[in-house]
C-alpha cells in the first residue's frame, strides 16, 4: 500500500475493528466497504530512500490504485522485497468485531463447553425469585475460557458455577443438592460427580501451593460437560413449571 503514517494507521484500525464505513484521513474520508484485502508492511531500509524505491523499474510492475487513499499504491510483492508484514499486529480479528454484541463474540467461539443454545435458551427464562444474569455470565466465561485453554480458570469457574446455583433448587449450598433434591437417581448420580469428583479437581486448582514439580492440567480433567448440562436443563425446567 502507500506510505501510510502511523496515526493515520491507527485511524484506518480503529475505524475497521468498529465496523465503521469509512474513515477521515488527510482532509477526505475514504471508504472501508470497497476493501477488498488490507496488508500493513514495515519498510526496513531509511526512509530517505522510500521515493527510489517506489520509482525504481523493478517496483513499477506492482503499482495498483488504493480506494483506501486513493492514490496509487504499491502491491504486495514489491513491499515484501523491502519490509516484513506486520498485518496480524494491526488486523486480527474479523471487521466490525468491537461492534458486536458480547453474545455475538462469545457465539464465535470454536469449542462449545456449555452449549451456546442452552446458554441463549437461558437467557429466555423468567424467575420471579432469582436474577440469572449472573450465571449466564459464568457460563460465557467458562466457554471464554475453556477455548483459551485456560483449565485452572475453567475449574474455578465451574465450582462457581455449582456454588451459585444451590438456592434455585432451595437448598444452602450444592452438596445439600446433591443429597436430597428429587430429580431422579440419573440426575443424582450426575451431581455426584459433580460434587465429588468436579470439586475435588476444582480444589486441588486453587488451594494447592507451590510445589517442587508440577503437572498442568489438560482439557479431559475439567470436562463435565454432560452433567452440567444437565444441571442446567433442571434449572431451566423446574424455573419454567413454576411460572406456568
Amino acid at each position: 500500500m502507500s506510505q501510510v503514517p502511523e496515526d493515520d494507521l491507527q485511524k484506518i484500525v480503529t475505524a475497521y475493528d468498529n465496523g465503521e464505513g469509512s474513515v477521515f484521513i488527510n482532509g477526505e474520508r475514504r471508504s472501508l466497504y470497497e476493501l477488498v484485502k488490507i496488508k500493513v508492511f514495515t519498510y526496513n531500509d531509511s526512509w530517505d530512500t522510500w521515493n527510489a524505491f517506489v520509482n525504481s523499474v523493478e517496483v513499477k510492475p506492482y503499482y495498483e490504485f488504493s480506494s483506501l487513499t486513493g492514490k496509487i499504491a504499491i502491491g504486495i510483492p514489491a513491499l515484501a522485497m523491502k519490509g516484513t508484514d506486520v498485518t496480524k499486529d494491526y488486523f486480527n480479528r474479523d471487521y466490525g468485531w468491537k461492534k458486536k454484541s458480547d453474545s455475538e463474540n462469545i457465539f464465535m467461539l470454536k469449542k462449545q463447553y456449555i452449549s451456546h443454545e442452552r446458554i441463549e435458551y437461558l437467557k429466555t427464562v423468567k424467575s420471579e425469585k432469582h436474577d440469572f444474569r449472573k450465571l449466564i455470565r459464568i457460563c460465557e466465561e467458562i466457554n471464554i475460557t475453556y477455548n483459551l485453554d485456560c483449565f485452572y480458570a475453567v475449574g474455578g469457574m465451574l465450582r462457581s458455577l455449582i456454588d451459585h446455583v444451590a438456592p434455585i433448587f432451595g437448598y444452602t449450598n450444592f452438596g445439600e443438592v446433591t443429597n436430597n433434591y428429587n430429580g431422579g437417581k440419573s440426575f443424582k448420580e450426575a451431581m455426584q460427580q459433580l460434587e465429588k469428583s468436579m470439586r475435588k479437581i476444582s480444589d486441588s486448582f486453587l488451594h494447592t501451593s507451590i510445589r517442587s514439580s508440577e503437572v498442568l492440567p489438560v482439557a479431559n480433567q475439567v470436562e463435565f460437560i454432560a452433567p452440567i448440562d444437565l444441571l442446567l436443563s433442571e434449572i431451566i425446567r423446574i424455573t419454567e413449571s413454576k411460572t406456568k
